[in-house]
């Protein structure tokens, strides 16, 4: 027997490539079954699932920043809206057109429009007329294109100037009456101006001081009349005192808005293309077309030393810080206050409403030649509503429409 067949006796060798002992080795060198320890397995999968969660991020991001975008765009606009809506409305009380709004009947409507300087919005809207003393501007306002609308209210009010007319003709001291001269309390009504309503007669004169009323040349019967023609009021000094007082002289020179200086005026309507020219100093309004382009005009005419008045017409508030000589058949309608004497000669003139004179030194009120001096109440309350200041409603005054 050889070695080689011995009986427990062998030579071992190595397994060939195509024995199962080498495929038992490198079966080893394969990864069990159901896992992977590099981790290759699970790699893609979950980039996969990272790339989904970062591309729903960056699609929510970019979502929530253009929602931002809009929403902030949309604060823009509706502020420009109401920016404009306010910049309207206040445009109009700032600009009062009193004598267009003045001849508005109650519930009547102008409009108006414009755009904002700075071009980030325009407006329109409409002022109504809600009452003698009350009205609402309603102003709608658009952003830069459009795209969003704002619409607001304001209630405006006027606030007149107290003038203490009782009588066809005030006077601090005295008056002399000659020729014929005529001062009548009863409320006359001036031509065409389709006053509804009148009042009781006033006195024809009233006095307030401790002097007299001389009639040269005519019966006190035929010079003056009035429910009383003369009442004696010692209690209405300090009111005209301090009517014709410095400080409220001054008052009235800042709420006027025309002011003229001392001399000669010639007084008539002014008209620039078609339209009524406020801008004229002699311009004081039409009393005789109250339905014309300067018929709602009643400036607030502050004349700052003597002034002589030469025919023509005019009406509205007249203060003249001085003395007031009239001349040529000069009309008025409204309601005239003059710090010294009130003087007319030859044809004189003829006032409608009311007239409240004196002088600082307590001089005499002169009416000379042949003037008619009529109260009025409709004069008196258009001229006190066209010379009227605007304001604001402070309480509940403004409010937004939608």
């Amino acid at each position: 027997m050889s070695r080689s067949e011995a009986p427990g006796v062998g030579i071992r060798r190595a397994p060939l490539p195509g024995d199962g002992a080498g495929l038992a080795g490198r079966r080893r060198l394969l990864p069990p079954a159901g896992g992977d320890p590099g981790g290759r397995g699970v790699a893609l999968p979950s980039a996969v699932v990272a790339l989904v969660v970062i591309g729903a991020l960056v699609g929510a991001g970019l979502f929530i920043a253009m929602q931002e975008q809009r929403l902030g765009r949309n604060t823009i606009s509706l502020q420009q809206a109401q920016g404009a809506a306010e910049e309207g409305a206040a445009l109009q009380v700032a600009d009062w057109n009193a004598g267009a709004h003045s001849q508005l009947g109650i519930g009547d409507t102008s409009s108006f429009e414009g755009r904002l300087a700075d071009g980030t919005g325009w407006y329109r809207g409409e002022v109504r007329r809600l009452s003698d003393w009350l009205f609402l501007v309603q102003s709608e306002g658009f952003s830069r294109g459009s795209r969003a609308r704002r619409r607001m209210g304001l209630l405006v009010r006027l606030h007149p100037l107290d003038i203490p007319v009782s009588a066809a003709l005030t006077v601090l001291d005295s008056a002399q009456i000659s020729g014929s001269s005529y001062v009548d309390g009863g409320d006359g009504q001036p031509t065409g101006w389709r006053c509804l309503t009148s009042r009781p007669p006033l006195a024809g004169i009233r006095l307030v001081g401790d002097g007299d009323v001389g009639t040269q040349g005519c019966k006190l019967a035929s010079c003056v009349a009035g429910e009383p023609g003369i009442l004696r009021d010692e209690a209405g000094r300090e009111s005209i005192g301090a009517l014709l007082g410095r400080a409220q002289l001054d008052g009235l020179r800042l709420a006027a808005n025309k002011l003229i200086g001392p001399g000669h005026w010639m007084i008539g309507p002014r008209l620039a293309g078609g339209a009524c020219d406020a801008s004229d100093a002699s311009n004081w309004g039409d009393p005789d077309d109250p339905d014309g382009p300067c018929g709602g005009y009643f400036p607030l005419v502050y004349a700052s030393g003597d002034i002589t008045l030469h025919g023509g017409r005019g009406q509205g508030l007249l203060v003249v810080d001085g003395d007031l000589s009239v001349r040529g058949g000069f009309r008025f309608y409204g309601a005239v206050v003059v710090a010294g004497r009130f003087k007319t000669h030859g044809e004189g003139g003829h006032f409608s409403g009311g007239v409240v004179a004196a002088t600082v030194v307590l001089g005499q009120n002169t009416l000379v030649g042949g003037p008619a001096i009529q109260y009025s109440s409709c004069a008196l309350g258009r001229a006190l509503r066209g010379s009227a200041a605007e304001v604001r409603v402070l309480e509940r005054g403004w409010l937004m429409l939608h």
